[in-house]
């Protein structure tokens, strides 16, 4: 349960550090809060009290966790996932859903590993780049079972 809160005006002032959620000190407010593939991991009991402390947090929070509905995930990558139904289910009583969806499809499974030279290739390079530009036209009905991360955007009620 790991999460690095700070103030920024452009993502360039970031600094690469680790904060346990529980030891955050909350003087006031952060813009955004981002969780990214943390929620799945916890105990389901544990997971409502960390959305709590996110939500605390931030006015807004994005939560993104591997996809269930990718079948890879389980079988490939090891990790543990969830739905967009169970993600929704979790989070929509903390806040507005800004937005949720399914991101991160490249036309690989989860958890593929190859070497440098081989993602350095250019004609690979070329693949994903017009694979990116086809994405976004892809219907939900292939997204949620080939996109390796879920997402939900919340506007948080303790605003």
């Amino acid at each position: 349960m790991r999460l690095r809160l700070i103030k920024v005006n452009d993502l360039s002032e970031l600094e690469p550090a680790v904060d346990i959620i529980e030891h955050i000190k909350i003087n006031n407010k952060y813009e955004l809060s981002l969780c990214c593939e943390v929620l799945q991991r916890l105990p389901e009991g544990s997971r409502f009290k960390y959305i709590d402390q996110i939500i605390k947090l931030a006015e807004r929070a994005v939560i993104f966790v591997p996809n269930r509905e990718n079948r890879m995930h389980a079988r490939l990558s090891g990790l543990d996932a969830l739905s967009m139904d169970d993600l929704l289910n979790l989070t929509r009583h903390y806040g507005y859903v800004v937005s949720c969806g399914y991101i991160d499809m490249p036309p690989f499974p989860p958890g593929l590993k190859s070497g440098c030279a081989k993602k350095n290739a250019t004609s690979v390079m070329r693949m994903l780049e017009i694979w990116c530009a086809f994405e976004n036209m892809l219907p939900k009905i292939f997204k949620r079972k080939i996109a390796h991360i879920v997402y939900v955007y919340l506007r948080c009620n303790s605003c």
